[in-house]
């Protein structure tokens, strides 16, 4: 599916690229060095993250029924940007809670991220293709990870384990052995995570959609 529809990929390079040209330009300016490790760069990177990744969702979703239109998604995003944004929003803060509890507890750290991703993990489907207001997506997000809760058992290992070998293999340890520019290696970073969020949202897409109509993730 991935293969026969490239588009999916556009939308989080785009955002990855954003990303990286906004470092860039912050990362020379002085004074404004600093704002990269601080909460509002954090934040800035998680919401324009989960546009692209909506938005290669609802490409994804056409995608499953038929031709997918890079144009439409853009468009449908557009008028689903506030509740795209508080989504995303609310699907983060919710790991970064959990992040926190386990940072105290330690040992349950892992678990209690995996809980967070488990019983979160249809808020972005639910505002990019749901129709769902952002505000009540985590609880329409509840709502079907009860429904088929093993559906969202698989999608939060796949989602956690694309993230983990993205940073342990991709940029861990080949970036590190193989020696090249940082422009190259900053590339080779937002394609990666460009494919791996166009793979995600193919599975998110369809996924959200069975459950929703109460079908077995499949």
């Amino acid at each position: 599916m991935l293969l026969h529809n490239p588009a999916l990929v556009v939308p989080p390079l785009l955002t990855q690229i954003a990303i990286m040209g906004a470092t860039l330009v912050f990362s020379t300016i002085a004074g404004l060095s600093g704002i990269l490790g601080g909460w509002l760069w954090s934040l800035a990177v998680t919401l324009v993250s989960g546009l692209g990744l909506a938005v290669s969702i609802m490409l994804a979703d056409r995608a499953w029924s038929g031709p997918a239109r890079l144009s439409q998604a853009w468009e449908r995003a557009h008028e689903r940007m506030s509740d795209i944004l508080l989504a995303a929003l609310g699907f983060a803060f919710v790991q970064s809670v959990a992040d926190f509890f386990g940072g105290i507890l330690g040992s349950v750290a892992f678990l209690l991220h995996l809980a967070a991703v488990w019983a979160f993990i249809f808020a972005i489907p639910a505002a990019a293709i749901g129709g769902i207001p952002g505000g009540a997506a985590l609880q329409i997000s509840l709502e079907r990870v009860q429904r088929n809760p093993l559906n969202a058992a698989l999608l939060g290992i796949l989602y956690i384990t694309i993230a983990m070998l993205l940073e342990t293999l991709v940029f861990g340890t080949i970036l590190r052995i193989v020696s090249l520019p940082p422009l190259v290696s900053s590339l080779i970073n937002a394609l990666t995570v460009s494919l791996a969020n166009a793979y995600l949202a193919l599975v998110l897409a369809k996924s959200y959609t069975d459950v929703s109509f109460g079908r077995i993730w499949r």
